[in-house]
């Protein structure tokens, strides 16, 4: 058993049946309440096999604090689970469902029961022989397509360094499932999205991806290094893969994709993680286009400051401001000591520079100098900084940064 096995993995009842010596991919799904999550599950059973044996380990959780009626609606889902793996399940791909009853009140949740399965998929690979194989998380409102599996092993063995990677992901923009209120919200959700993430890289930001947990994978033996997923319930299962931004290595998995259905999205989600903002014409606002192009005067200016003051760079007030708020410029002279050259202190102030200290940096430009404007206002900003043409439609948009995010626009 592995270090991490020993002192940081959750200790779990191991499932009945002994892991495959062939598995090479372990699924991780946690579900609550959630009554389509066998629409998930069929859509991993049409998956096309890759060459090792796979798992999925649903962790149907509730909490301790949770209504009978609640407790009793998540047992009959995790029991027509059950019935219908054991109908499906074969040698190759295996469905293990886990009904994990009244959880912590202080951890219940998604991030502790993503924790569990993980912890399971780690003990599984290990017992396997393959600390090196892949697991995967999903959500339960998540289908992916049919050349998921397929894409997933091939992604890590065509990069046989890569550590982690998010996995392309898109939401419905129509149909009959939905109400139109709930498609437009969704794809406001969605393109708030992809705009922080192309702003970010506009800006000069070199590990701008998409983290959201419902579309990561990663190594068995990356996940141990990494001291495995903590039990924050609110911030860290959107976090948790920026662990891995950083490494050279990091490539983002986009030839497959995890379509994600809209129930537990209606009203979306800002790039702050907030929920949205609407003006009396309920267009979804997000921070301004030139919070960022301010950003990037510094980020393109950032290895002078290995041997320069910031003074000499003529950065913007807002930006003058917000380094005196955060004590940056300390910080920047004790890279400068560690530092051996331009290129290493490049990527230790970006090491320092990171996400977080991204979005601290758009919340105070949003609270003193740049209040936030409507999202297609942004977008429209942006892609025209980029020279892109497009149809300054919200759909349209929304789109082309698809195309974007999967490198082919």
């Amino acid at each position: 058993m592995t270090p991490y096995l020993q002192q940081r993995a959750l200790l779990f009842q191991p499932l009945p049946r002994k892991p495959s010596s062939q598995l090479g991919m372990v699924i991780v799904i946690p579900a609550c309440r959630d009554t389509q999550l066998l629409l998930c599950l069929m859509a991993l059973q049409r998956c096309a096999l890759p060459n090792g044996d796979v798992d999925i380990i649903v962790i149907v959780h509730d909490s301790e604090t949770d209504a009978p009626e609640l407790r009793a609606l998540n047992l009959s889902i995790a029991a027509d689970a059950e019935r219908w793996a054991a109908r499906i399940n074969n040698t190759r791909r295996w469905f293990h469902i886990v009904y994990h009853c009244e959880m912590p009140r202080r951890d219940a949740g998604p991030d502790l029961a993503r924790k569990i399965g993980m912890d399971e998929a780690c003990r599984r690979l290990e017992q396997a022989g393959n600390p090196q194989g892949i697991i995967a998380c999903l959500t339960s409102e998540s289908r992916c397509a049919p050349n998921f599996l397929v894409e997933l092993e091939r992604h890590f063995q065509l990069h046989p360094q890569c550590p982690a990677c998010s996995i392309y992901f898109e939401y419905p923009l129509n149909g009959a499932e939905h109400s139109a209120e709930t498609y437009r919200a969704v794809a406001n959700h969605e393109l708030s999205l992809r705009y922080f993430v192309e702003v970010q890289r506009y800006a000069g930001y070199p590990y701008a991806f998409h983290t959201q947990a419902p579309g990561m994978a990663l190594r068995c033996d990356a996940y141990e290094q990494s001291g495995g997923m903590y039990i924050r319930p609110v911030e860290e299962g959107s976090t948790f893969l920026n662990k891995f931004t950083d490494s050279p290595y990091f490539l983002p998995l986009n030839t497959t994709c995890i379509y994600i259905s809209p129930p537990h999205h209606k009203h979306g989600i800002n790039s702050a993680g907030q929920s949205p903002v609407a003006d009396k014409k309920r267009r979804l606002k997000t921070h301004a286009f030139q919070t960022f192009e301010d950003l990037r005067q510094l980020f393109q200016n950032a290895h002078r400051l290995y041997d320069q003051n910031y003074d000499q760079l003529l950065l913007p007030e807002v930006l003058l401001d917000f380094c005196e708020e955060v004590n940056a410029w300390s910080k920047i002279s004790e890279l400068r000591h560690i530092a051996e050259d331009t290129s290493a202190f490049k990527r230790l102030f970006f090491a320092w520079f990171n996400h977080q200290i991204i979005k601290q940096f758009a919340l105070f430009a949003r609270d003193h100098y740049y209040p936030d404007i409507p999202l297609t206002n942004a977008c429209e900003a942006l892609l025209t900084a980029q020279g892109a043409s497009v149809e300054m439609e919200p759909s349209a948009m929304l789109r082309f940064l698809r195309l974007r995010d999967r490198n082919l626009a």
